[in-house]
C-alpha cells in the first residue's frame, strides 16, 4: 500500500527515492536493484523508506503514476468533447512522451517493464475514476473492458513508437490511435 507523503520534507524524501530507483536502473537495472540499494543511493535510512513504500514495486508504481499524471492531467475530461479535441489531446500526450518522460519511458521500456507500466497505468485510471468516454449502448462491465482495452493498445502504441526510435510525429501518433478508436478492427 502506498503512503502519500503530508510534509513537503516527506515529499522530498519520497522523490528521492524514486530518482534513487530511475538512477540504479540505469545502472545495473530494475531487476538487480534491492531497496538497500535503492535506500542506499538515497541516503535514507532502510526503515524511513516503508514510512512511503512498502517495496521496490510501489516505488515504480508511483515513478509511473507520476508520468501519469503529468501526461494525462487535463486531458481525459475533453475524450467526451469529439474527435478534434480528443486529437488535440493525444497530440499535447504523444509531445510529453517523446519530451520530457522520453527518458524514463526509454529506461523502464529497456528494464522490460512494459507490463508493470500497463498495470499501473490501469491502477492509476481505476483510482483516478478515468475511463474511455461512455457509450450508452455498453453495460458498465463492457465500459470496463472497453477502458482496459483502450489503455493497452495505447501502451502498445507508445511502445511501437519507442520500438521505432520515435519516428512518426506526434500528430501522425494521434491520427493513429484516433483510427483506433474509432474504427472497427474487422468491417462486417
Amino acid at each position: 500500500m502506498e503512503k502519500l507523503p503530508q510534509t513537503q520534507s516527506a515529499q522530498k524524501r519520497r522523490a528521492l527515492l524514486e530518482d534513487a530507483l530511475l538512477e540504479l536502473m540505469r545502472s545495473k537495472g530494475y531487476a538487480q536493484t534491492t531497496v538497500t540499494d535503492i535506500c542506499r543511493a538515497a541516503d535514507i535510512p532502510r526503515r524511513t523508506f516503508y514510512h512511503y513504500f512498502d517495496c521496490k514495486e510501489a516505488v515504480l508504481r508511483a515513478v509511473v503514476e507520476n508520468m501519469l499524471s503529468e501526461c494525462f492531467m487535463g486531458v481525459m475530461p475533453e475524450f467526451n468533447q469529439g474527435f478534434d479535441a480528443m486529437r488535440e489531446s493525444l497530440i499535447r500526450n504523444f509531445r510529453y512522451w517523446q519530451g520530457p518522460a522520453r527518458e524514463k519511458l526509454d529506461l523502464l521500456l529497456d528494464n522490460g517493464l512494459s507490463g508493470e507500466m500497463m498495470q499501473c497505468a490501469f491502477h492509476w485510471m481505476e483510482s483516478q475514476h478515468i475511463s474511455l468516454p461512455r457509450r450508452p449502448d455498453v453495460s458498465e462491465k463492457e465500459q470496463e473492458i472497453l477502458t482496459l482495452v483502450g489503455t493497452s493498445g495505447f501502451f502498445t502504441l507508445l511502445m511501437y513508437w519507442r520500438r521505432n526510435d520515435y519516428r512518426e510525429t506526434p500528430e501522425k501518433m494521434a491520427e493513429f490511435a484516433i483510427r483506433a478508436l474509432s474504427e472497427p478492427l474487422f468491417p462486417h
